[in-house]
């Protein structure tokens, strides 16, 4: 101990600790009852400016502003393109240097450090802020939304199914 660290600890499904596994094992077939520190991250903790945690989905932010997720994904909101759920960490791409990020249960949202807000995942409530194409109710990639363009976003929070920023 005494070296920075990464630790993670209780329901572990769909590989929400970012640490492999069965990304889509029986629900509660993971539990991590003690904090256990995470391997095979590739990522060092010193490098690390955010933890973001979802309702089954992680997300990490990183000092350079690289975004990772893995976890829960069926309604797209790892943004890595797809609606697979994912064990191990990996990049969201299409966004610039973000500055944070959040999860709800159902979508995500990350503000770049040029004050753009951007979200993807289900939006089934709105809680996207987007109307996505052809009235989809989600999208695995991120989406700048639109009405908040030019307004330098500095914070931002997802609940379950609604948004701040």
């Amino acid at each position: 101990r005494g070296v920075r660290s990464l630790w993670t600890w209780g329901n572990a499904d769909f590989g929400k600790h970012g640490g492999g596994g069965d990304a889509v094992a029986e629900v509660f077939a993971h539990e991590l009852l003690e904090p256990t520190e995470m391997q095979g991250v590739g990522l060092a903790p010193e490098n690390l400016h955010q933890i973001v945690a979802g309702g089954a989905h992680t997300m990490l932010v990183t000092v350079t502003g690289r975004l990772l997720s893995c976890g829960f994904g069926e309604t797209g909101q790892l943004g890595r393109g797809d609606l697979q759920s994912e064990s191990f960490l990996d990049d969201v791409e299409g966004l610039g240097p973000v500055a944070m990020a959040s999860c709800g249960h159902w979508h995500s949202a990350a503000v770049t450090r040029s004050g753009d807000l951007n979200t993807w995942g289900s939006n089934k409530h709105g809680q996207l802020g987007v109307m996505l194409p052809g009235g989809e109710a989600e999208t695995a990639v991120p989406i700048q939304v639109a009405a908040l363009a030019g307004a330098k976003v500095i914070a931002v929070a997802c609940g379950a199914r609604h948004t701040l920023a």
